[in-house]
């Protein structure tokens, strides 16, 4: 999977899709991508051991009933055992996709919301004035969507509504469509804050940076 690079304009697409939204709404917007959320190096050892084993029994079954020309031995169940399991850890360390494939999806969704927090914190789109902050976390490797709204919004905008736009962008970052992706969840969001009533105001400030965060 190959890594993505905004260019700059690019950038300013979104950008300027932030400005849009900020000047019609009273929030503050937080488009956040990172290629990966963890690097799950527990994988290599799971995949490694579990071919391991897959491998040895498929060749006992094949050994007892006569397919393979000769019966394997414990020594050379354990000379293909360490093949094996080197060869699966080596290309599971230097592959991040096949490494996500062995992953249970809770735990990929876990570590995606935990850097998603990470970002609202530091970030600090806790900190506007009327609590109307908004991020929306793009992790690409798992390819997984989260939008998290401060206090403010939260009060009057449901979970399904915010659910409906992760559905979206995740949808177009599997099809590696993210700037355009990005570009229309921040119009469902602009939608979405204007039907529950966050107008925008002539003393609005704009509170936090424009610019996507990689």
């Amino acid at each position: 999977m190959s890594k993505i690079k905004f260019s700059e304009a690019e950038k300013e697409q979104i950008k300027n899709a932030v400005k849009e939204l900020e000047s019609k709404t009273s929030s503050e917007i937080v488009p956040y991508f990172v290629e990966r959320s963890d690097n799950y190096y527990e994988a290599p050892f799971v995949g490694a051991v579990l071919m391991s084993f897959l491998i040895v029994v498929t060749l006992n079954f094949m050994s007892w009933f006569w397919i393979l020309p000769t019966k394997f031995d414990i020594f050379s169940y354990s000379i293909v055992s360490v093949l094996v399991v080197a060869v699966v850890f080596f290309v599971l360390m230097i592959s991040p996709f096949l490494r996500v494939l062995i992953i249970p999806e809770k735990r990929e969704k876990k570590m995606v919301y935990s850097r998603a927090v990470d970002a609202f914190l530091s970030e600090e789109v806790f900190k506007t004035k009327k609590r109307t902050g908004i991020l929306i976390f793009v992790s690409k490797l798992e390819r997984n969507v989260v939008i998290l709204a401060d206090k403010g919004i939260n009060e009057r905008v449901s979970a399904e509504q915010w659910q409906h736009i992760v559905d979206k962008l995740t949808l177009g970052i599997k099809k590696n469509k993210v700037v355009e992706s990005f570009e229309i969840a921040i119009k469902d969001c602009e939608n979405v804050l204007l039907k529950a009533g966050f107008i925008n105001e002539e003393n609005d400030l704009n509170e936090i940076s424009d610019e996507i965060r990689e």
